[in-house]
């Protein structure tokens, strides 16, 4: 083949022309050939029209340099904050930072975890009390939350609430752990006679909850008891009005009890892994019951996302929020090169993963993270209305808990479909963890 239709070859291919040539096929091959390069050097120019300097050294200068960002952010009624991996200082720090600004200066009064919903509800009752708060990030939030930077995002939610009368509260949106829905809801109905029910709700729940722990635990014993436990709360919710509860207990109740089939469902029968988000943002709806309720959710870039990653088979919690909120979201992703991140090769999230520091793997060629690594020196923040503007596509890097940062991780998307905007870190290092050894309150 000649080295001038070898080449054309190669590009056509490359950047997937091929649609475009067979459109024009009567034209000139060569001035094709042209055509084909002046769009692929125009698309790949396009991205990087603007991109904002980030500040990472203090907390002032970091709100210096983001302003517009936050403004823009603070228009919505839900902001999703996102993290590339669940191991990364620099997204727990950002994401801080983020989330006191905008209660301080724009009075949004929820802090939503990807965190089972019952246990991040207790931890916000004792948060006032004299119960040191590392002891109840070991009690009630997962393990990749026990860490030194969001310690200091709490200290600081109860410092403030302790001096303002706008309360802000700490929630989570997920359902892995049961036994603390079925504590709240002893306590909320211990004197209705809807509480033998709850009961019955207990084996099933501790026996569910030691097999999400890793416990052997005989898998059909197990779906016999989850199937029970659904069934049991599905009643308790229909006769949940008999009870004689105030607004608000009806309406707690009401929570924990959605929650628990939630939780319940995907033990007995199969539930795709994309539920998971519209529970997710339907906890949320839940949650956000006052007219004046804003909230930030710190949750992974996948979750975060207005739509779902993976060819849509996971992620996008965003996407139903849109639908349930229109017009009242921004989702804002974190994204790094180069550096460390935590990660776990135990299977499911809990308390007590052992996390270890790893680093992460080089950018694959042709990522975004390559592209922004090549073309931002430092830091930066990006609206993806001005830098994503053609929506080019490349290869994004999704990195949960566990180790691996490699090729399988990555997934081909445009960003903006993704995100509103995007915080890009260079180079990241993994967070503080909180030490396991010291019994939970």
């Amino acid at each position: 083949m000649p080295k001038m239709a070898f080449y054309r070859a190669e590009l056509i291919q490359r950047y997937g022309l091929d649609s475009f040539v067979k459109k024009m096929k009567n034209m000139n091959r060569n001035l094709i050939f042209l055509i084909a390069i002046f769009l692929t050097l125009v698309s790949r120019a396009q991205p990087i029209e603007k991109v904002d300097t980030l500040s990472l050294s203090d907390f002032a200068s970091f709100k210096t340099t983001t302003q517009p960002l936050l403004k823009a952010m603070a228009t919505k009624r839900i902001i999703g904050l996102g993290e590339g991996t669940h191991g990364t200082a620099e997204f727990y720090t950002v994401r801080y930072w983020i989330t006191r600004i905008l209660v301080e200066d724009f009075g949004f009064n929820y802090i939503a975890f990807e965190n089972d919903l019952a246990d991040t509800w207790l931890m916000n009752g004792r948060l006032k009390d004299d119960i040191p708060i590392p002891d109840l990030m070991r009690a009630h939030m997962l393990r990749i939350w026990q860490n030194e930077e969001t310690l200091a995002l709490l200290e600081w939610v109860k410092t403030y609430n302790r001096s303002h009368e706008h309360q802000v509260t700490i929630a989570g949106l997920d359902y892995p752990y049961l036994s603390s829905d079925v504590q709240i809801l002893e306590s909320l109905l211990q004197h209705s006679p809807l509480n033998d029910a709850v009961q019955k709700l207990v084996e099933a729940a501790e026996k569910q909850d030691r097999m999400w722990e890793g416990e052997a635990v005989e898998i059909e014993t197990v779906r016999r008891g989850s199937n029970r436990g659904y069934a049991i709360a599905d009643s308790l919710e229909k006769v949940l009005p008999t009870a004689m509860l105030s607004e608000v207990d009806m309406h707690s109740c009401r929570l924990l009890l959605m929650n628990l089939k939630q939780g319940f469902e995907p033990f007995y029968r199969l539930v795709s892994e994309k539920a998971r988000d519209s529970i997710m943002a339907h906890n949320a709806a839940q949650l956000l019951s006052g007219r004046n309720d804003k909230m930030i959710i710190w949750a992974h870039n996948a979750h975060i996302a207005k739509k779902g990653i993976y060819s849509d088979a996971v992620g996008g919690t965003g996407a139903y929020l849109l639908r349930l909120f229109p017009n009242q979201y921004y989702a804002l992703g974190t994204v790094t090169a180069r550096g460390h991140h935590n990660g776990t090769t135990e299977r499911m999230p809990t308390r007590r993963n052992v996390m270890l520091p790893v680093p992460l793997e080089e950018p694959i060629k042709g990522s975004w993270e390559a592209y922004l690594q090549e073309k931002i020196l430092v830091n930066g923040w990006l609206e993806m209305k001005e830098f994503n503007k053609t929506g080019v596509k490349r290869p994004l890097r999704f990195v949960g808990y566990g180790m691996d940062s490699g090729k399988s991780s990555y997934d081909t998307t445009d960003l903006i479909s993704l995100f509103d905007a995007l915080l890009f870190i260079k180079n990241t290092h993994a967070p503080v963890l909180l030490p396991l050894d010291i019994e939970a309150p």
